[in-house]
């Protein structure tokens, strides 16, 4: 839980730093909730997730995201699972038109989950590739309205989730910067 502060901290830090340069910056970061759900399980769960990200050129950016979520709990075996942190670092690949940009990602990401499987109690942890793909609809000069799917997978586990988000960019007019 730790790491999870320290990293949001990181990044709010950051992001607020280049608000003085807000003209000129290419960073942007956006908060959001999210909907998880798990191989195996028959049910989701509601979370929190925080994005900070910096543009390099029109086509590219870095993204690190943090999220968590609630318990959710099996509503046929009474099992839970919560996502304690989860915290991804992606390179994000970026087609931009006049109002909205698609775009992929893909990345490193580290989790760590409480979960309790026939009534063993457990915390997994657990780091492995990531991808992602979404769209930002730009609403004004420099806010967008994210919609977004991750996918988290390695030799154990399975998670995805869809997130829908609000991103706020320094880059100012986003919108008028296009191909």
């Amino acid at each position: 839980m730790a790491l999870i502060r320290t990293l949001i901290f990181t990044i709010l830090t950051l992001a607020f730093a280049g608000t003085a340069q807000a003209g000129s910056s290419p960073m942007y970061f956006g908060l959001g909730i999210a909907d998880y759900s798990a191989e195996g399980n028959d049910t989701t769960a509601d979370g929190i997730f925080l994005n900070f990200g910096i543009d390099i050129g029109n086509y590219f950016a870095i993204e690190a995201v943090a999220a968590n979520s609630d318990r959710y709990e099996s509503t046929t075996t009474g099992d839970y699972a919560e996502i304690d942190y989860y915290a991804a670092l992606y390179g994000r690949f970026n087609l931009r038109y006049d109002h909205l940009t698609l775009y992929l990602m893909a990345g490193y990401a580290t989790l760590s989950a409480t979960t309790s499987f026939y009534g063993t109690d457990d915390t997994y942890e657990d780091s492995g590739l990531t991808y992602a793909a979404g769209i930002d609809l730009y609403g004004t000069k420099n806010t967008a309205i994210s919609v977004r799917y991750y996918d988290y997978i390695d030799e154990d586990s399975h998670i995805t989730g869809i997130n829908i988000g609000l991103n706020f960019y320094f880059d100012v007019p986003r919108i008028n910067k296009r191909y």
